[in-house]
């Protein structure tokens, strides 16, 4: 009987832990869809060509600047697979697909790690791993990365307890992979580490049953990355694509760095944390590690350290790994101290505390985000009254806009730049785009160029040249704002057949307001006050404030900003330095 009620009790943890894990991992994904702004419309529309058109574009069809430059397309399977679920569903429908695509990943490693670890263990792991897999939860193309590694995992290591024909999916697979996203050189190399493995334990043995079936495998996955619409050019593109590429984008840059310049990302401390543990695990339980263990270690921390991009890839190739050292580590301690032999460890307040761990995690993560299926509000009030006012182009938008600017005003409009540098000339880039910015004169000579009608500007730009040309475009005559939000401002030339909307909507340079606060978030009042300290507006920056305060009563940079500026004040009492005093010193 208290064998029975044992099993019960275990198997309720169990059950319920899995089930706080699925909250976790629903609460990480299910937000506020913010890839709209960013590339997510542009895969929308891209896929809506392809079913039109039957073929997949090879040039960039977006930009007026280089409409014909060449264009690998590497996504374009989730490309037509969004936009057929967007046309039929809306957002929710990718909503829902997003959850299904990360949902089966993780469940195929959760089992694969289960086979050669303890539960315990094995959730302990996934909660540590899930806030590693939060640095990328936006519905892109990469999702589908997600699951085809994790079959990957799935199968290669059930093929490394006991060989199965499943190792002849893989290829298939591999044909999936390379038409959907650029990372399926991932699975080719995950495979190789699996056959290096084998080909060492069996000491170079090439009759080897699972060295031929690997071997084999391995020779179908390469010849399944010429199955792409560019052959040879889309088989070597992942190799290639930075030989093109004029510009800086943050998920392409290491952890380092971006720690560098103050860009905290908690993914990255969990990253470390779990690093930190895995050489502890390694030193305590070093005769338990399996070659396989070390290989799969080196390999994905040194791609995860390369670009925080592939965060998510550590989490779905290390899993199985972490969590079979952690349970390899448990035992090794228990049997150096008999006295903690599992049974006498209090197994109950180690549940609750795992449990514990769980529930944080969720409410933490839910306190972050929105939970709605929802695009977020940023440039759409923007382009909605560019398309309300009839403005016109040729526009000139920053790189962070474009693609955003490409899917609600294509084809009747085309962008300067949009999110793909690989689309456009690196020197285009590095010597037109960036430089006419932080130029004035420069920019006059382009605006000649390509007569430029309307700017169209995210001012949540950080870049240094974004914000000196914001700087200096406001203040120029030759141009009027007629729109200003907390994401976007919208500028017409001063010229005869915009005559109707300057009179109508034009601002004062020295006098700007924001014509929307959007839903007046504290999101989208951060947004609106950093313009207003770029632009060097004190009033609009104490009302900003003040609005802040109103939804977080008690913001250390709101006090202290208002302390400040009230410290010149005849007031005997300030009230806002008192409250900075004592909630915040």
């Amino acid at each position: 009987m208290r064998t029975e009620n044992k099993s019960i009790s275990t198997n309720l943890f169990s059950w319920l832990s899995v089930l706080l894990l699925g909250v976790l991992l629903f609460v990480g994904y299910f937000h506020t869809i913010s890839a709209i702004t960013q590339d997510l419309g542009r895969h929308i529309l891209t896929g809506n060509i392809i079913l039109e058109n039957k073929v997949i574009p090879s040039i960039n069809l977006f930009s007026y600047t280089h409409p014909s430059f060449p264009f690998i397309n590497h996504h374009y399977l989730p490309e037509i697979i969004f936009a057929v679920i967007y046309n039929h569903f809306s957002y929710n429908g990718l909503m829902i697909l997003s959850l299904l695509l990360v949902f089966t990943a993780s469940l195929l490693v959760f089992k694969t790690s289960q086979k050669n670890a303890h539960t315990l263990a094995v959730i302990f792991s996934s909660a540590l791993f899930l806030r590693i897999l939060f640095e990328r939860t936006d519905i892109r193309p990469e999702l589908f990365s997600f699951l085809f590694l994790s079959i990957f995992v799935f199968i290669l290591f059930k093929n490394y307890a006991k060989k199965t024909n499943l190792l002849f999916v893989l290829p298939f697979i591999s044909v999936l992979w390379v038409n959907s996203h650029i990372y399926f050189p991932i699975g080719i190399g995950i495979l190789g580490l699996f056959f290096i493995d084998n080909l060492i334990k069996t000491k170079g043995d090439v009759s080897n049953k699972k060295n031929v079936s690997l071997f084999l495998t391995l020779i179908l996955c390469l010849i399944a990355t010429l199955l792409n619409p560019h052959f040879l050019q889309g088989a070597f593109y992942p190799f290639t694509v930075f030989s093109n590429y004029g510009y800086t984008i943050e998920e392409n840059q290491t952890p380092f760095f971006l720690a560098s310049l103050g860009f905290y990302k908690s993914s990255f401390t969990y990253l470390l944390l779990t690093l930190a543990s895995l050489i502890i695990c390694m030193i305590i339980s070093f005769k338990k590690i399996r070659l396989i263990d070390i290989l799969l270690i080196i390999s994905f921390t040194m791609i995860s350290f390369a670009a925080v991009r592939n965060f998510p890839l550590f989490v779905f190739a290390i899993l199985p790994t972490f969590s079979y050292l952690l349970t390899q580590t448990i035992v090794k301690i228990i049997s150096l101290f008999p006295q903690l032999h599992l049974k006498k460890l209090p197994l109950y307040s180690l549940r609750l505390l795992i449990l514990f761990i769980l529930l944080f995690q969720i409410l933490h993560i839910s306190s972050l985000k929105t939970l709605e299926a929802k695009p977020d509000t940023g440039a759409t009030p923007g382009v909605n009254f560019f398309i309300q006012n009839k403005l016109q182009g040729p526009l000139f938008n920053n790189f962070d806009i474009g693609s955003y600017l490409i899917f609600r005003l294509y084809p009747k409009e085309k962008v300067f730049i949009d999110g793909r540098p690989e689309a456009y000339p690196a020197d285009f880039i590095q010597e037109v785009y960036i430089p006419l910015q932080e130029d004035p004169e420069l920019f006059k000579t382009y605006d000649k160029k390509y007569a430029f009608n309307t700017i169209f500007f995210s001012h949540t730009d950080m870049t240094p040249w974004a914000q000196k040309f914001l700087q200096d475009i406001i203040q120029n005559p030759s141009w009027k704002t007629v729109y200003l939000d907390p994401y976007v401002i919208i500028l017409v030339k001063d010229v005869k057949k915009n005559a109707a909307i300057i009179k109508r909507f034009a601002q004062p340079h020295d006098n700007l307001r924001m014509t929307s606060l959007h839903n007046g978030g504290k999101k989208d009042i951060l947004r609106a006050l950093n313009f207003f300290v770029l632009t060097a507006d004190v009033q609009n920056q104490v009302h900003l404030v003040e609005k802040l305060l109103a939804i977080d009563p008690q913001n250390c940079d709101a006090l202290q900003f208002l302390a400040q500026y009230n410290a010149t004040s005849s007031s005997f009492f300030n009230m806002h330095e008192k409250r900075y005093r004592e909630d915040c010193l």
